[in-house]
């Protein structure tokens, strides 16, 4: 369940900010235990980046499962003199995995925050109660830097949001969902990354295609091995293992290469240089293979 909720993460996530007109994304699993994913998202045209990282915490109840999504997610308007916005994350539910259909929900409070202009919103992300209710309603609301509501937000995540004045009681939808343009997700191979997690887990991933579950298992068994010798070496010579894209910052996990300067039109958001393997620090060759820091 800890990769089926990982999955899970990466395309809300991805949808999120696809939302936003996405331009190049960067995503990693830097911890297996306790599990903690990684994302960086950029946009150049508009000046913008978002950087979350969050630990999952599972939760099984009875005939449904929970992940909640522990850890904050930043976005950066360089444009606007690095205004920040800081969030948490709803909780995700699995249902129906039992007797069907399955289905997938988002429930719990977040909260986004920003300490440059004082505001902040409480947005509650509702379950569908088992026998009236609809499912993935949204209900919110804007607070001034004063704690005054501003504006109450109210919808469902997969169609269409609302939002009303206080003051004024105007009423207008701001987000329609379904009528948001479709981008296809992109994956690049770096060359010669022994990290890359597509290169680390063709095996398996080929194994699985053929429906060949016994090897499979063999595949995932010696993978994991090499994993955990190369830990067990690092240990014994006090080496610390370096996430190649991601570092460690108070608690969350912060993409190296992000800027507090407008990013330049007319260069690459990243150099070559910044994403090869040379800056995956190891010393332990092919036992050193690990991508995360288990």
């Amino acid at each position: 369940f800890y990769h089926l909720f990982h999955l899970l993460f990466v395309y809300l996530f991805c949808f999120f900010i696809v939302c936003l007109f996405i331009f190049i994304t960067f995503f990693s699993k830097v911890s297996h235990h306790p599990p903690i994913s990684a994302l960086f998202a950029s946009n150049k045209s508009k000046q913008w980046w978002i950087n979350t990282s969050v630990h999952t915490r599972s939760q099984f109840l009875l005939i449904s499962a929970a992940a909640h999504l522990e850890g904050k997610c930043t976005v950066c308007f360089l444009s606007r003199d690095n205004e920040i916005y800081e969030s948490t994350s709803p909780s995700l539910y699995v249902s129906g995995f039992i007797l069907g259909p399955m289905r997938l929900e988002l429930g719990g409070d977040t909260y986004v925050t920003c300490s440059k202009t004082g505001y902040k919103a409480a947005i509650s992300f509702r379950r569908k109660p088992s026998l009236y209710g609809q499912y993935n309603e949204v209900s919110g609301q804007v607070f001034d830097r004063d704690q005054n509501v501003t504006h109450t937000i109210s919808g469902n995540w997969t169609s269409t949001f609302t939002i009303t004045n206080n003051l004024t009681k105007e009423k207008s939808e701001f987000l329609d969902v379904q009528s948001l343009q479709n981008f296809p997700l992109e994956a690049f191979e770096v060359e010669g990354d022994p990290f890359q997690s597509r290169r680390l887990w063709a095996d398996v991933t080929q194994a699985l295609s053929d429906n060949n579950l016994n090897l499979a298992t063999t595949h995932k068994v010696s993978l994991e091995e090499r994993q955990r010798r190369g830990k067990k070496k690092r240990e014994e010579t006090n080496k610390e293992w370096r996430t190649k894209l991601f570092e460690k910052q108070e608690g969350n996990y912060v993409f190296r290469y992000k800027r507090d300067t407008p990013y330049p039109q007319n260069e690459a958001l990243f150099t070559d240089e910044e994403l090869t393997p040379a800056h995956h620090e190891s010393s332990f060759g092919e036992d050193s293979i690990d991508n995360t820091v288990d």
